[in-house]
């Protein structure tokens, strides 16, 4: 039979604010269009150029046959075939593109067999409809319409003489005569195609001679199939889940999204814009230049809603998702479930507590792991806030195994952390490997205070007809209490003011949010997460092959992350972290943790859950205590 394999029609992809994203992309883009739709110059150029005799064989043309025989012996290799457009639709309707005798043994008896039951406008109908006419990025652009929109720009109804002629011509080699990459063999070929015409007196001489004298009107290529393609691609495989790939890629389905297209743009440019100047600014990374990478994940955490997705910095080149598909160890972004989990210990931590920054070894696994600081420094008792403000990895592993390994894991898991964690030592710095998209939204949990919400793309599909097909519903759950995820995000504003994220302030983002940076094992990987309640935003840098890029989070990740803020038009709108009723503020000697007295030098007020908060007055400036009471 000779009909279409599907109705061509690809499925559309929308924006929250029903602007089109672009297309599901399929492995075949086709738009079938009926005979009466194809341009007779076209008919004409096709068969001067593939089968001459077309109208006058019955399926398979023996003087062709001899034709090219003769011509190949000549120049001792095949220079030309002698299959007639019938054929070459058979093979490629049925058969497949094997150079075998047993195919074209074939491929004849089921040409003649189609000439008998179908008129030759039909047969040249399906052949202008199959016919492979070259390639746009992963996907093979098959039949005169998708092609005519691809190289000119509109409608093959549309097309003039000298652009039907250069579609003809693509039909033997779509690669070699490419308008888009090769435009002087692209219109030699059409000289020729249009040379063959006039001799067939299938063009008049006027007709000639203004097609040849012209100059085809080629749209410039395409560089990208979507708007946002990672986070369509990402779309896609959501579905996959419950639709035929088939059924994504032909029945023209209409797909309603979660992105924020001017979040988008933001992470997007902020990416590769930031990835250029680190290879401009740092000469080790210039060697490579092109070759460093990154993603960007901006997720709202009330919702789950994924606003903005950036899964690497050139589309074209390269279709991994590293926001979704790549997983990287996240060094220190991993730190604040550590701390987490130890507020989740009834009266015992605090963001007061005072914990050693001293190195100490520990078996595990039959070998010694010895944590380090990032700087080679060690710094004594420290309180929480200021070991993960300053993101100190001594003080940061003695508090995990203080807390223990398992508790740890257990949290990172009810915040959102879907990936395999061991519960060994090296955990609390971040050892296991990650997705961002799982890490920013373990961070949504903190940002909206211990309630997690599953990360939502699609909102609704709808087929041809108006159908619903699916619509998805925000999906909550209370998984972590909000005062110990209070002190947590109160903790982590300081990274900006006084911690590892100091440099945001430089670069012109004065909002307030808190944040954490991470850096691993050999700099392979720099990350930051940023959010407040309303936005979290991630951002991750490195390369695919997991070679060192010499920079921290702070210096890599974290100035994109500022440019994002800056671009997507959130600005410094900051709202605070809502504190739980349980939350009391004291004054407090942050030295050392203890009740400020008159004599500390510095104090300031601490967020503790109530009944947690210390009751020993502060010691070490100028005062000493008996039986509970300070004399000066």
């Amino acid at each position: 039979e000779l009909k279409p394999a599907d109705k061509g029609q690809l499925s559309v992809v929308y924006a929250a604010d029903g602007s089109r994203l672009g297309f599901i992309q399929s492995d075949v883009l086709r738009r079938v269009i009926p005979w009466r739709d194809i341009p007779v110059n076209l008919r004409r150029a096709t068969v001067a150029i593939e089968d001459e005799r077309f109208y006058e064989h019955g399926g398979v043309d023996l003087n062709a046959i001899v034709r090219a025989g003769i011509k190949n012996l000549e120049s001792g290799k095949t220079v030309q075939g002698g299959s007639t457009i019938t054929q070459q639709l058979v093979k490629n309707y049925y058969l497949t593109s094997e150079r075998t005798y047993r195919r074209k043994a074939i491929e004849a008896p089921m040409a003649l067999i189609l000439e008998l039951k179908y008129s030759k406008d039909d047969i040249l109908e399906a052949y202008l409809n199959e016919i492979y006419l070259g390639q746009r990025g992963a996907s093979s652009i098959m039949g005169v319409e998708e092609a005519s929109r691809y190289y000119f720009g509109k409608s093959v109804r549309e097309i003039d003489l000298s652009q039907a002629a250069m579609l003809a011509g693509l039909i033997r080699d779509p690669g070699r005569y490419n308008p888009h990459r090769n435009p002087e063999a692209a219109r030699q070929r059409r000289d020729l195609v249009l040379r063959l015409m006039h001799e067939q007196d299938r063009i008049t001489d006027d007709q000639y001679a203004y097609a040849r004298g012209s100059t085809p009107s080629v749209r410039g290529e395409e560089k990208r199939f979507n708007d946002a393609p990672h986070f369509v691609d990402f779309v896609l495989r959501e579905l996959a889940d419950r639709y035929p790939r088939r059924l994504l890629q032909s029945e023209g389905l209409r797909i309603f999204t979660t992105l924020d297209m001017q979040y988008q743009i933001a992470a997007e440019s902020a990416l590769i814009d930031g990835l250029d100047h680190l290879e401009e600014g740092y000469p080790r990374l210039a060697k490579r230049a092109g070759e460093l990478q990154g993603s960007v994940v901006v997720l709202d955490p009330q919702t789950g809603f994924v606003r903005a997705m950036v899964g690497g910095r050139d589309y074209p080149s390269s279709q991994f998702n590293r926001a979704d598909q790549a997983r990287r160890q996240p060094g220190s972004t991993f730190k604040p479930f550590v701390y987490l989990t130890a507020f989740l210990t009834p009266g015992r931590w605090s963001p007061a507590s005072i914990i050693d920054d001293m190195p100490f070894s520990v078996v595990s696994g039959g070998q010694t792991w010895s944590p380090d600081n990032y700087d080679g420094s060690v710094h004594g008792n420290v309180t929480l806030r200021t070991a993960l403000a300053n993101s100190m990895n001594i003080a940061t592993s003695r508090l995990a195994l203080d807390v223990g390994l398992n508790r740890v894991t257990r949290t990172a898991h009810e915040a959102g952390i879907e990936s395999t964690l061991q519960a060994v030592p090296s955990l609390a710095l971040g050892a296991f490997e990650v997705t961002p998209l799982e890490l920013a939204s373990a961070y949504s949990t903190l940002a909206n205070g211990g309630i997690r919400t599953t990360p939502l793309s699609i909102l609704a599909a709808v087929d041809d007809d108006g159908n619903v097909l699916q619509h998805r519903q925000v999906e909550m759950d209370r998984v972590l209490p909000a005062d110990a995820v209070y002190l947590v995000n109160d903790m982590l504003q300081d990274v900006f003011d006084y911690g590892t994220a100091t440099r945001a302030r430089r670069l012109g983002y004065g909002g307030a949010a808190a944040g954490k940076t991470g850096t691993t094992n050999s700099t392979r990987d720099a990350w930051f997460v940023g959010y407040t309640t309303e936005i979290v935003s991630l951002v991750w840098v490195g390369y695919d092959d997991n070679a060192p890029i010499g920079l921290y989070g702070d210096s890599a990740a974290l100035p994109i992350w500022v440019e994002f803020m800056k671009r997507s038009g959130y600005g410094d709108r900051s709202p605070d972290f809502p504190a739980p009723r349980n939350i009391v503020l004291v004054e407090i000697d942050p030295a050392t943790g203890l009740l400020a007295s008159p004599g500390c030098p510095v104090t300031r007020f601490e967020a503790f859950v109530s009944g947690t908060e210390p009751t020993e007055s502060c010691y070490e400036h100028g005062g000493a205590v008996d039986d509970g009471w300070w004399i000066f």
